[in-house]
């Protein structure tokens, strides 16, 4: 399983309720355990949002550190 370690978050324009909203995440970094994802939030093309999502993939038993499973990384590894 996976939990976030860290999440850095950038607000530089104000979204309404009716606004649509175009969200997009892509793998920057993967390393053995933990992976960081950028994600950006936009209105007609205008970033409103900016945020860094650092996770960790655990073992489900204890919540220690586990190696990212061998089929995921692969899958991920692909989208680098």
């Amino acid at each position: 399983m996976f939990v976030v370690t860290s999440l850095a978050i950038d607000f530089t324009k104000v979204a309404r309720l009716d606004d649509n909203l175009a969200v997009s995440v892509h793998l920057e970094s993967l390393g053995k355990v933990r992976c960081v994802f950028a994600q950006e939030v936009r209105r007609d093309g205008e970033v409103l949002v900016k945020a860094k999502v650092t996770v960790a993939c655990v073992s489900g038993e204890n919540l220690k550190p586990a190696a990212i499973p061998e089929s995921l990384r692969k899958k991920m590894e692909a989208a680098l």
